[in-house]
């Protein structure tokens, strides 16, 4: 077993297999990379969980179905982890630069399981980040491309239950999670 783990959940078993082949090609490094078939629909979310509940990995990478991987992408991001020893990595993924880990590292040590399981499909990733910052666990390097290819996702709203539940949540600084006044500005 590697201390690296890629995880994908999916409801596509083929394109995800054409995408994960991608990202093994070129992460730069050798680790596990895993497509998990959400069967029963539970989503993203507790999908992930359900794995990182599961298993023992150093490192959790976070993806979806819909990405793909810049030369070294893995590689560039255990490197960051490695040498600044922060609990979360933010890929550059095209729309955040690092800012905010919609594609994301997570050292277990640090969370695990890593997503409020109340969400559905959106906003566990921004509440995670958000988390990062306040506890100076984010890093990035921006040369760690892992990049989302959703051409019509322009034309798909984010879920208002969740968007409704982050507001919420922030109210009380995810479970007192955060204090600082500034993060919780951030990011909506």
């Amino acid at each position: 077993m590697n201390d690296v783990v890629v995880i994908m959940p999916s409801i596509d078993v083929k394109e995800s297999t054409k995408t994960m082949n991608q990202l093994i090609r070129t992460a730069g490094m050798e680790a596990d990379f895993f497509v998990l078939e959400d069967k029963k629909r539970t989503g993203f979310i507790k999908t992930v969980n359900e794995f990182v509940k599961q298993t023992n990995y150093k490192y959790y990478v976070y993806t979806a179905q819909d990405s793909f991987g810049g030369r070294n992408w893995l590689k560039l991001a255990w490197e960051a982890l490695e040498k600044s020893q922060k609990g979360l990595f933010a890929f550059n993924d095209g729309k955040w630069a690092g800012k905010m880990a919609g594609f994301g590292m997570v050292r277990r040590s640090w969370k695990a399981p890593f997503f409020e399981e109340s969400y559905k499909a959106n906003y566990a990733d921004v509440e995670l980040t958000m988390i990062a910052i306040e506890e100076d666990e984010l890093v990035t390097d921006l040369r760690s491309l892992l990049v989302e290819v959703d051409f019509d996702k322009h034309l798909r709203s984010v879920q208002m239950d969740d968007k409704k539940l982050f507001a919420e949540r922030k109210k009380n600084g995810f479970d007192g999670q955060v204090k600082n006044k500034e993060i919780l500005k951030l990011f909506y």
